[in-house]
């Protein structure tokens, strides 16, 4: 699914099925994630409870919520995009949803906030890629210091608006992942969304690689223009 999924803007008016939606409330349970000591939540909502104003959303999304913090963020990605993954596989479309907000009274779930909309649902087009060539990606010179294959299928990730705001540095035996402090959508900062966006390139790399370990460093490599987030151990 990395190598072939999309992000879908067309679906089919029903709803997806209730069968489907316990398949994905179960396979939620098995869900690993990048940081265990933070808490994230999720829900299955209606399209009519969303405030946006794009107009191809499907009868249903995956509402998120989370702590607050970079981490928490990254978090977030890391986990929804093997859930993302798994809907790929099962034949539903899907696609992050930023220009969305919940209603006053759903902004919050068990104490933790509002982040991000999983759109989910039956695709009204051509589902996957055909091949590599489709994918709008900058080159593995642009994001990463060493010509490194292992990371093809972090590049292809998906991103806010397809800013692609990783960097990787190679130090010593680890990988040092930074994301972007400079990207600006119109005259908006997108930053929040990016640390969402680096969760989900690691979530590739972890789902492509046994044994992947992350950490913290204490003194990273610094990049200017760039934010270190955390460390990889690649096999």
């Amino acid at each position: 699914m990395i190598y072939q999924r999309k992000s879908i803007r067309s679906y089919k008016p029903e709803p997806v099925s209730d069968e489907m939606n316990e398949k994905i409330r179960q396979f939620a349970d098995y869900i690993v994630p990048l940081f265990p000591n933070l808490k994230m939540r999720y829900e299955i909502v209606d399209r009519k409870s969303v405030h946006s104003l794009l107009p191809w959303l499907p009868p249903q999304l995956i509402a998120v919520y989370a702590q607050e913090g970079d981490d928490s963020l990254m978090n977030v990605g890391f986990m929804i995009q093997q859930l993302e993954l798994f809907l790929e596989s099962d034949g539903l479309g899907t696609c992050w949803i930023g220009l969305g907000r919940p209603n006053k009274e759903t902004k919050t779930l068990d104490g933790l906030r509002f982040v991000i909309y999983l759109a989910y649902g039956y695709p009204n087009c051509e589902l996957y890629r055909k091949s590599l060539s489709e994918f709008n990606r900058r080159p593995m010179n642009e994001i990463s210091d060493v010509d490194d294959k292992r990371l093809e299928c972090a590049r292809l990730a998906p991103s806010a608006c397809n800013s692609q705001p990783w960097y990787f540095i190679h130090s010593d035996e680890k990988i040092c992942v930074y994301r972007s402090s400079n990207i600006i959508i119109g005259k908006t900062p997108i930053a929040y969304f990016n640390n969402i966006d680096i969760g989900i390139a690691l979530a590739h790399i972890y789902l492509s690689y046994e044994g992947v370990k992350f950490s913290i460093d204490a003194l990273p490599p610094k990049k200017q223009g760039y934010k270190y987030m955390i460390s990889i151990t690649m096999p």
